[in-house]
Order: structure tokens, then sequence, then C-alpha cells
């Protein structure tokens, strides 16, 4: 009886830490897209702020 019991609990606790690695490896992918994405954001924002520059640049040469 106790030796069910016990392997019972042994064999949820399988089951949830089964769960939670599962969780964690989507957590993980989760993050590593997230992070791809923020930095293709970021390099776009360099390239607008880099394009902004020669726009100004090129109207204050044009003013002049």
């Amino acid at each position: 009886m106790v030796k069910n019991k016990l392997e019972q609990t042994l064999d949820d606790l399988d089951d949830t830490l089964e769960r939670e690695r599962r969780a964690k490896a989507d957590a993980e992918k989760s993050k590593r897209k997230i992070e791809t994405e923020l930095k293709a954001c970021n390099e776009m924002v360099a390239d607008m702020e880099r394009g902004k520059k020669e726009i100004e640049s090129s109207i204050i040469r044009s003013d002049i």
C-alpha cells in the first residue's frame, strides 16, 4: 500500500518534471525568437537613423 502510494507520487513528480522541462524549453525558444526580432528591429532603427542623418546632411548642403 505505501509502496504503491510512493510509486504514484514518483510518477506524478516525473510527469510534473517533464511538463516543466517542456515549458522551460518553450520559454527558451520564445526568448531566442524575441531576441532575434529585437536585434533585427534595432538594426532597422540604426539604418533609419543613418538615413535620417544623411538626409539632414543633404538638406544642409542644399541650403548652402
